[in-house]
């Protein structure tokens, strides 16, 4: 009886390596050129089920991988840093409407800020003008904040431009003196900027990433 269990086993065993190599020519070619099949064993039913999960093992290993490769491709960068910064708007035009609030704003704003400004609200403060001059101050903090620095020595407010696209979309630029006294490469690092007002506050996010060479 013992011999009989023995042999049987041995048997199994043998029809299951076999079924797994010599298979009926379905299956899938992983990146490397290997093909995986899946095999066909009619009188043994669980032997199939077992290759098919070992095949299936292996596409999903191979499809996960591949999905890497393509983010890889679409030059998914590194994150730098993250800066968040939130401000009051009364407590911004009470500085504007005060006696420093001219150089507040050329301290602030850049030249194609204020003229951008000037022709999108007119030369007078108005409401708009508060608003957009709490959201470059408070876009201007949280993007000091990503690169690691804040206001400071090595990173000013006239370092740091945001003007819109066409669409709207707040656009971030550097000047080419701050990207050599952070150490970074302008080809490769991008400042996303989002900026968000309600009745009383301001905020604002900003997103330090370095892309890949490929990607740019």
């Amino acid at each position: 009886m013992m011999s009989i269990s023995v042999v049987t086993i041995v048997f199994v065993l043998f029809v299951s390596i076999g079924s797994v190599f010599f298979a009926d020519g379905s299956g899938f070619v992983d990146e490397y050129g290997v093909r995986t099949y899946y095999a066909v064993s009619k009188p043994f039913p669980f032997i199939d089920s077992m290759s098919r999960f070992v095949a299936r093992v292996r596409e999903n290993r191979y499809t996960e991988t591949k999905g890497r490769q393509k983010g890889r491709k679409r030059g998914s960068g590194l994150i730098l840093g993250i800066g968040h910064d939130l401000e009051q708007l009364e407590r911004v035009r009470g500085i504007i409407t005060g006696k420093t609030g001219g150089r507040f704003i050329e301290r602030v704003l850049t030249p194609a800020e204020r003229e951008h400004a000037v022709s999108s609200f007119g030369p007078g403060v108005s409401d708009r003008w508060i608003e957009f001059t709490a959201g470059r101050f408070a876009a201007k903090e949280a993007v000091a904040k990503a690169l690691g620095c804040g206001i400071g020595g090595v990173l000013g407010f006239q370092d740091i431009e945001i003007l819109p696209e066409p669409g709207g979309r707040p656009v971030c630029r550097l000047s080419c003196s701050a990207f050599e006294r952070l150490r970074l490469d302008p080809d490769r690092c991008v400042v996303h900027v989002t900026i968000s007002h309600t009745r009383t506050m301001v905020s604002a996010v900003a997103i330090a990433e370095a892309r890949d060479r490929s990607s740019v």
